[in-house]
């Protein structure tokens, strides 16, 4: 016999606990449920069960991925990219909503119409007036208007897929079988994990074969002098169609192992992407 309760209350200091609350609220079948987050002063009693009802069922129930691939105990997040600017991003891009639905249960795998929305969805958190669909281009332009650090534009494409995957494992995987008395959990190296000769699962990083080296044209390596002003360097870099952070190699005038002095620098650019 199933029974419903009017009211429930939980006390907890993780926000993981209160997104989850969120994404079920409505399958616990209570007419109230409350969430007392914080310690001391910052204590605090968060009414769930309002904040469910103003969403919509895809909205709730896709909050367990946006809160992975935003940033969780598990998963890392963007680098000066909080919680409310990602929402932010997500109401001026309602399509997300549908993926992180849907990516936040358990998956085979990550389909590429899936990570192309996701994609765009990182290029409008970091520039909401860019029209760049790929985080790839969007670096190269963010970074040739002279108004990003490195760590300030959005990560590479290969970088962002490994960590998609490791957010879809938390979100589908482990947090999409919440309700499973006995979960059954893919091996994390198949998404996005590395297990480490001591056991231990760290990030994945991405191999240089996920890279689309362009070959085919005689600019694909230029040099250019440290002495050079940094917008030269930027120029440089937005004609080849590059970010100068995916590979900038310091290499002397004479190919020797040790670098002359620092007049003689060069810094040789590769484009990674067409």
């Amino acid at each position: 016999m199933k029974r419903v309760y009017e009211e429930n209350r939980h006390t907890n200091f993780d926000t993981d606990v209160v997104i989850l609350a969120i994404a079920f609220a409505k399958k616990l079948e209570v007419e109230e449920l409350w969430v007392a987050f914080g310690v001391g002063k910052q204590l605090r009693y968060v009414p769930i069960h309002k904040i469910a009802g103003s969403l919509t069922i895809q909205q709730c129930e896709g909050l367990p991925f946006f809160h992975a691939l935003t940033g969780c105990d598990t998963v890392s997040y963007f680098s000066g990219k909080g919680k409310t600017t990602a929402f932010q991003a997500w109401k001026c891009y309602p399509e997300a909503t549908e993926v992180f639905f849907a990516l936040s249960l358990p998956q085979a795998m990550l389909s590429e119409q899936q990570f192309r929305v996701l994609e765009r969805f990182v290029v409008i958190m970091y520039s909401r007036t860019s029209l760049h669909q790929d985080v790839n281009h969007a670096r190269q332009s963010m970074f040739s208007q002279g108004t990003r650090s490195i760590e300030r534009i959005p990560p590479t494409q290969a970088a962002l897929e490994q960590h998609v995957k490791r957010a879809e494992f938390q979100a589908g995987h482990v947090w999409g079988r919440i309700l499973d008395p006995i979960q059954e959990l893919p091996s994390a190296a198949d998404w996005g994990w590395h297990q480490s000769s001591d056991g231990w699962y760290r990030p994945g990083l991405p191999y240089l074969k996920h890279l689309k080296l362009v070959t085919s044209s005689s600019n694909v390596v230029t040099r250019v002098h440290v002495g050079d002003s940094a917008s030269a360097l930027r120029q440089t870099c937005s004609a080849l169609r590059c970010a100068p952070a995916m590979a900038i190699a310091i290499k002397s005038e004479n190919d020797k192992t040790q670098l002359p002095p620092k007049r003689h620098r060069t810094i040789t650019v590769i484009s990674f992407f067409e």
